[in-house]
């Protein structure tokens, strides 16, 4: 679960703003950060399976409820 929240856009938007705080002149997109994560800092077991699916339809539930920011 903690592993698919990397995935959010508010977590994908504080790696971006922290990684121009350290590094002014990367540009860089949100979907970048993502790919980045999925396929060289995540492991496969966080990305894949049904622990994986049952951990997205959550946060995106809890995201449409409004619980969580996107």
């Amino acid at each position: 679960m903690i592993g698919n929240l990397l995935y959010t856009e508010s977590v994908l938007s504080t790696i971006k703003k922290e990684l121009k705080s350290i590094y002014p002149e990367l540009k860089v997109t949100n979907e970048e950060i993502e790919r980045v994560l999925f396929n060289g800092v995540i492991k496969r077991e966080i990305n894949e399976g049904d622990e994986s699916e049952e951990a997205k339809k959550k946060i995106a539930k809890s995201i449409k409820k409004g619980l969580m920011k996107t």
